[in-house]
């Protein structure tokens, strides 16, 4: 795992307790690519040689939650899951496997073609601002599977 330097000093600036759990999970999410369920996490850190016990691990995602360093949302599968990537980007699911891969469209707001679903007229009259895409489909791993 590389230095968690870059850890500490962004938990400092959102005023931040750095204590070694939570530095330890910003970094293994800010230079993972993957977005865990608290279990996966868990696994994670603990193959790292020193274990988060559960309470402290739901206890520190809870308080980067609320500080605004991870998103968490629900996958596919039904679990939350964590992602550090606070850019505005959506996410590409893979309906086999669960993987969830960061993905960014281009103006999605200026292209969508919005209609009512019942009426199938066009909602012209709102002013949006932001929007949440889930691509879903097969991974390569999954595709000859």
């Amino acid at each position: 795992m590389s230095d968690s330097s870059g850890s500490e000093d962004i938990l400092l600036s959102a005023g931040i307790r750095p204590t070694q759990a939570r530095m330890r999970i910003m970094n293994y999410l800010l230079t993972s690519e993957t977005h865990p369920s608290t279990e996966e996490l868990s696994l994670a850190l603990r193959g790292t040689g020193v274990p988060i016990p559960a309470a402290t691990l739901y206890q520190s995602l809870e308080k980067l939650c609320q500080a605004g360093l991870l998103i968490r949302f629900t996958g596919k599968d039904g679990q939350v899951r964590y992602d550090a990537n606070l850019s505005v980007h959506h996410h590409m699911i893979c309906r086999c496997c669960n993987r969830v891969c960061d993905i960014a469209i281009k103006n999605p707001l200026s292209r969508l073609g919005i209609i009512n679903e019942k009426s199938g007229k066009p909602i012209d009259n709102w002013a949006l601002d932001q929007a949440a895409i889930e691509v879903k489909g097969l991974c390569p791993d999954c595709v000859g599977k």
